[in-house]
């Protein structure tokens, strides 16, 4: 059965809680310890990709496979958001949003891809399932986008060669990965933001009860579709100073499920 991300978040917690663990987050690792974590992300994002592509995206039962025919146009619709918001803050910030190259996070299966690819010269969209982009191609090819270059990432070493790009975006994704792994992947993208480039992405910052440590979740044994996680916002914060970004707006929402601390956070590298 496919989890809900409020179910993912509460069995992860309650787990942490058995092993006896205080509301201690741990950021930093090891590169080792890294590549551990990304094998079993991986091995589940293989697992739920193939099986129910659309409803590992948006996790509501009429997108699953046995319900998706009757349900593809309103999800490929809603897609229309991602491209929307990114003009609206920008419009708001009185900035200039670029038309060059655009940096997607996890594609998935072009839900919001189609609808930046006559935005933008061209996009780099990149995703750890197969499936994911097995169903991305057959949308873009319907629809004639060309612009658009898919990279399926088997190795977490391909996160050290991300293409320089204009705009980075990326929405309920990042927080799919364990802490380490999201400052890890957020600071490599930061680092290949082009002058006067733009960020806009989405994490979950907050649950009263979230804890994490490596050594604890390395040898958790579990059977969950996929993983929900927290990256405090002071760890977002500090890589936004690190990396000489100027931040512009936090938005609250609810992407992550209505019993947690979600933002969206969008910005500016200086020209």
């Amino acid at each position: 059965m496919l989890n809900t991300p409020e179910a993912a978040v509460r069995d992860f917690i309650s787990l942490q809680y058995r092993a006896g663990n205080s509301k201690h987050i741990e950021v930093l690792c090891p590169y080792s310890d890294l590549l551990k974590i990304f094998e079993r992300i991986q091995q589940q994002w293989t697992s739920i990709g193939d099986r129910e592509p659309y409803a590992s995206v948006l996790s509501e039962s009429k997108y699953r496979m046995d319900s998706i025919n009757a349900n593809i146009d309103e999800f490929h619709e809603s897609g229309r958001s991602g491209m929307a918001n990114l003009k609206q803050l920008s419009l708001k910030n009185d900035i200039y949003l670029p038309n060059g190259t655009l940096f997607e996070l996890g594609c998935g299966v072009g839900r919001s891809t189609q609808h930046f690819a006559p935005a933008f010269e061209s996009i780099s969209a990149w995703d750890i399932s197969k499936g994911n982009l097995a169903e991305c191609t057959k949308i873009l090819t319907q629809r004639g986008v060309r612009n658009v270059t898919l990279n399926h990432v088997t190795d977490f070493a391909q996160y050290k060669i991300i293409p320089k790009h204009d705009v980075f975006f990326s929405e309920i994704v990042i927080q799919h990965n364990p802490p380490p792994v999201q400052y890890y992947l957020i600071d490599k993208i930061f680092q290949t933001l082009n002058p006067g480039g733009i960020f806009y992405f989405q994490t979950i910052t907050h649950h009263e009860t979230y804890s994490f440590r490596v050594s604890d979740y390395l040898s958790w044994q579990h059977n969950q579709d996929f993983e929900m996680h927290a990256l405090p916002m002071r760890w977002v914060l500090r890589l936004i100073q690190k990396n000489n970004l100027v931040l512009l707006d936090v938005l609250k929402e609810r992407m992550g499920g209505f019993n947690l601390d979600s933002h969206t956070f969008f910005g500016i590298r200086p020209a």
